[in-house]
Formats: C-alpha cells, structure tokens, sequence
C-alpha cells in the first residue's frame, strides 16, 4: 500500500491549484490536510469498507461491570474468546434495556451494550457479567491529525490509501485554495465528482467480495459483516 507523505499532498494540491506563491501559507494548507483527510477517512468506513480496521483487547476481572476503551470512530464487533481459542461474535444490545441495572450473573457474556460513561469515555458493559477471560473489540479509530513531521500517538505526517484514493484529499485542498481566492476550477469540480464515485464503487466491489470476511468457526454465519455495516456504531 502506497504511503503519502503530508508534505507531498501539499505540494501536489498546490500544482493542481496553481498556486506557486506563498497566497495560502503553510499552516493553511496542512489544516486543509488534515480535514479532507478526516472527511475521506469517515466516508470510506460509512461506506462500510473497514479499511482502517483495528483491535483493542479487553480482560474481564471479577466484581467488574464496565470496561472503557479508546474513542473510536465506530465500533464494528465484539468477539469473546472461548477457552478452547475460538472467537464468539457477542449480540448488540438493545440500548434501552443495555442502560438498566448491570447482570448479576456471572457467566460468559452473550451480548454486550456501548454508552458514553459519566466521565465521557466509550464503555462497554456485557451481558452476562464475565468474571474472566477476554473479547476483542474491533473497531475503527479516529483519523490523526496530520503534520509535517514527527509523527506520534494523535498524529501523522503520511496517509496511506489504496488506489490513489489519496487524490480525493488533494483535489479537496486545491478546492479551498481557490475559494480562498474567490474563484474555480471547472476542471477540479469535475475532478472531485469522478473521484467520489470512483471510492464509492470501489468500496461497493469490496463488499460485494469474500475477502473481508472474518468467519466464525462456530457458526460460519457469524462475521464482522454479518449484520451490515449499518450496525455499527458510530461516535
């Protein structure tokens, strides 16, 4: 997969503007980065392609009923883990009945409810009330913010996209350039629109394939798609 740099979006939306002078200073175009970059980032996983997939892990501890995790930007499935190493995709609650009175039995959990705590943390709390093992939450986190260099836990001084994908957060700075100079490009707005559809149909023949599919061995019906990415849970 190819990598971005953020230095190199901003030299590509600078030429695709034409905008060779210091009219839109370095600061600009980097905030301009970073919010097309979160744009495009949002619009792939609500177009149900996980492409930034990731795992956090939690362990069960006795007399404990809630567990937080970091802030995602979707929650896409909760798995326990069975002791004899298979993994169990857990039902999502009703959030009505999920935000009652925790389980007082302590069993291996069957469903699992996701609420903002009162310290305004992402927290899951399961039904029933495990007092050991573990589950995997898979989930998609949020878009760092983008720099130039030095890249660390909240940012990025790259991208990284399939199939040039990355063209649609240049395109999008080139945009806000030229409205900052009160004008157009005919061309560019055309370019946008193919682009679009361009992400949108390749994340339709993505989810139309097998190849995203993570199968239970237990159940060959139960996948991380099994319900449709409209069950995820979006913050």
């Amino acid at each position: 997969m190819a990598t971005t740099t953020v230095t190199s979006l901003i030299t590509r939306a600078a030429a695709a503007a034409d905008m060779e002078d210091n009219f839109v200073t370095s600061a600009q175009w980097l905030s301009w980065a970073t919010v097309e970059h979160q744009m495009l980032y949002s619009k792939i996983a609500r177009l149900g392609f996980p492409f930034h997939e990731s795992d956090e892990s939690i362990t069960f501890l006795p007399s404990t009923s809630q567990y937080s995790i970091s802030e995602p930007l979707a929650v896409l499935a909760v798995y326990y883990a069975e002791f004899d190493g298979s993994y169990r995709k857990l039902r999502l609650m009703n959030p009505v009945q999920g935000q009652g009175a925790p389980s007082r039995i302590v069993a291996a959990p069957e469903q699992y409810h996701v609420f903002r705590n009162t310290e305004n943390n992402i927290t899951l709390r399961f039904f029933p009330n495990p007092s050991s093992g573990s589950a995997i939450v898979k989930n998609i986190p949020h878009p760092k913010t983008l720099v130039i260099s030095g890249s660390s836990s909240t940012t990025e001084a790259f991208v990284r996209y399939p199939l040039s994908w990355e063209e649609r957060i240049v395109l999008g700075m080139a945009r806000r350039a030229l409205a900052k100079e009160e004008t157009m490009n005919p061309l560019i707005e055309r370019a946008i629109s193919d682009m679009d559809v361009h992400i949108t149909e390749s994340c339709e023949d993505y989810m139309m394939s097998d190849a995203h599919v993570i199968r239970n061995v237990r159940d060959d019906n139960s996948s991380v798609l099994s319900d449709g990415f409209s069950g995820w849970i979006f913050f």
